[in-house]
């Protein structure tokens, strides 16, 4: 006899309402200068960040980031990259930001949010959905899983909406997201806080990686 397998499928609605403006930062357009020398962190916790960046300009940003405080750790991302035309400084695609909680622990939905500036007329920003989608997931599919399959039903031609650089810009763990190429050359700094209960800590310096080009 063969075993029948029952897939389970709920539809979730993502991008049900838009990210949230914050501040825009009084000296928003940093000066070469304070780009030089930039250390990159991915997922470290916010005290040692800010301790080795060893950056007035980030510290400035981090000093003004809005923050819940609702969860148990704030962590943080800092990411320089020299872009060229055509490039992206994350993986390319529609993607959700989240954790795949692989022990069921108990957690509340993270919470992001995200600064990305550079010199004067940087235009690699951030693009969000700008309508609420609705997309059928398995209930078997972790959250990485969920991410990768509903991505691939999005509309090519969905509404977008790209968030202006020099302003603080918070989401959840249910929108929808993806880098923007670069236009021209250009170097371009992001800063993202991540509030969760259940992401742990990587405290080192990395490298971030600039992804191939693509046609624009």
């Amino acid at each position: 006899m063969y075993k029948q397998t029952i897939i389970v499928v709920t539809e979730h609605i993502f991008n049900l309402c838009s990210p949230e403006l914050g501040d825009v930062l009084l000296f928003p357009y940093p000066v070469e200068v304070e780009l030089a020398n930039v250390r990159c962190f991915k997922y470290a916790d916010y005290e040692y960040a800010y301790r080795n960046c060893a950056n007035s300009y980030v510290r400035h940003v981090l000093d003004k980031m809005p923050i819940l405080g609702k969860h148990k750790r704030v962590l943080i991302d800092i990411k320089i990259h020299d872009l060229k035309p055509g490039e992206i400084p994350c993986i390319p695609g529609w993607h959700l930001d989240g954790s795949i909680n692989p022990k069921d622990l108990p957690k509340r939905p993270e919470v992001f949010t995200l600064f990305i500036t550079g010199e004067y007329g940087v235009d690699s920003t951030t693009q969000f959905l700008d309508l609420p989608i609705r997309l059928s997931v398995e209930d078997s599919w972790n959250f990485a899983t969920m991410s990768r399959k509903c991505s691939r039903l999005i509309p090519t031609n969905y509404p977008i909406w790209s968030m202006p650089a020099s302003q603080f810009v918070t989401y959840g763990d249910f929108h929808f997201h993806r880098g923007k190429a670069a236009t021209h050359s250009q170097k371009r700094l992001l800063i993202r806080t991540t509030e969760t209960d259940i992401i742990t800590p990587q405290n080192r310096i990395y490298i971030p990686y600039t992804h191939a080009r693509k046609k624009i």
